[in-house]
């Protein structure tokens, strides 16, 4: 699951700083989780706006069955409550199993 949080309003402009948050729960201890690339877009599907791609993104997540990972932070204008998140070459490693594909995701997120 992946979902954002507001960080604060950005005083003397229309936006705002948010944080995108992976939640993972899995059967087994995850160490690490990659993505080739998110992008977060407008959540219009007319005239979709890319927010911001994140490439490349590594995230260790304590060796741990269940949690939460911040990917990274952007700014989204003000009163932006949800958006459209694609990922792509998403993966999830383990010290018993090493690295494996996990399922990409494509659809609107919510802020919490």
């Amino acid at each position: 699951m992946i979902y954002f949080n507001r960080i604060k309003n950005i005083k003397k402009t229309n936006s705002q700083q948010i944080c995108i948050i992976a939640k993972f729960n899995a059967t087994g201890m995850i160490t690490n989780l990659w993505w080739d690339s998110l992008t977060v877009q407008s959540p219009s599907s007319i005239n979709r706006k890319t927010y911001k791609t994140f490439k490349k993104v590594l995230r260790g997540t304590g060796s741990k069955t269940k949690g939460t990972v911040s990917v990274g932070t952007l700014s989204v204008p003000k009163g932006v409550r949800s958006a459209y998140l694609k990922t792509s070459g998403t993966q999830a490693s383990s010290n018993n199993d090493g690295w494996g594909s996990l399922l990409n995701f494509s659809g609107s997120i919510s802020m919490n």
